[in-house]
């Protein structure tokens, strides 16, 4: 009834109040309706409904992410980033598990749709620059998480994964530079310009960035390897033999 007149979520205060059930009876309507793949919980007293046409689909957090964080989150300033905005812009073939969201403050929920959700705790002032929305959620543009995937590539689960995702996207060169600058990702912005000139994408040739000044820039902190070779033009190490990554790019 509810999805039909538009409703994207629901209460267990609306269900009690919509049909006149004690609080005990709307909490078993909701076990019930959960069970039958008709809702989805997606945090304490608030359910996602699945809109018409999709009952009995389960895999909501997949199909309405913006929907499901945007609830998860309530009035947290947030952004879904790194290794779940990397596939929501369809730069990865494989998703990552968790859902990882940035926000302002502390989330006390653990999953969404049975995948675990990783919350990242950022500055408020920082989490909306370079973010478009999704839905009724905020997503990180693909320049932004190019960016904070490379700088952090342990997040997205390694530079492979950072290599593939720049391969697969059309970033805009000066959106690129210009959040390094304003979000202090130059680091993210150093390997993103080496992965591309060594691996022949020519996708960022026209970013000149000056000369790295003392010891070079590891390409993967994670990777213990110190055997590869020195992307000079930008100052960073690469932690194995280029074709390794080639591969990934090219499969």
């Amino acid at each position: 009834m509810l999805a039909a007149e538009g409703f994207t979520s629901v209460s267990t205060d609306e269900v009690r109040e919509r049909l006149g059930l004690s609080p005990q009876a709307a909490s078993n309507v909701l076990a019930r309706l959960t069970r039958d793949g008709l809702v989805e919980r997606v945090r304490r007293g608030r359910y996602l409904l699945h809109p018409l046409g999709e009952l009995g689909v389960a895999a909501t957090a997949s199909d309405r992410l913006g929907e499901a964080v945007a609830l998860a989150v309530g009035d947290r300033e947030h952004r879904i980033a790194y290794r779940t905005a990397l596939h929501e812009h369809g730069l990865l073939t494989r998703p990552g598990r968790r859902i990882q969201v940035a926000v302002s403050r502390r989330l006390y929920v653990e999953e969404i749709g049975g995948r675990p959700l990783e919350s990242i705790i950022e500055t408020p002032a920082k989490i909306h620059i370079g973010a478009e929305a999704l839905g009724l959620a905020w997503i990180s543009t693909i320049e932004r998480v190019l960016l904070e995937s490379a700088h952090l590539p342990r997040r997205v689960g390694g530079i492979a994964t950072v290599a593939e995702a720049l391969a697969a996207g059309q970033p805009s060169t000066a959106e690129l530079v210009k959040l390094s600058k304003r979000l202090h990702l130059e680091t993210g912005l150093r390997r993103l310009v080496s992965l591309d000139d060594q691996l022949g994408l020519g996708k960022l040739a026209a970013i000149d960035l000056p000369t790295r000044i003392g010891r070079p820039l590891a390409l993967d902190p994670s990777d213990p390897r110190d055997d590869g070779p020195i992307d000079t033009r930008v100052g960073v190490r690469w932690s194995g033999p280029i074709e390794e990554l080639a591969e990934v790019v090219n499969q």
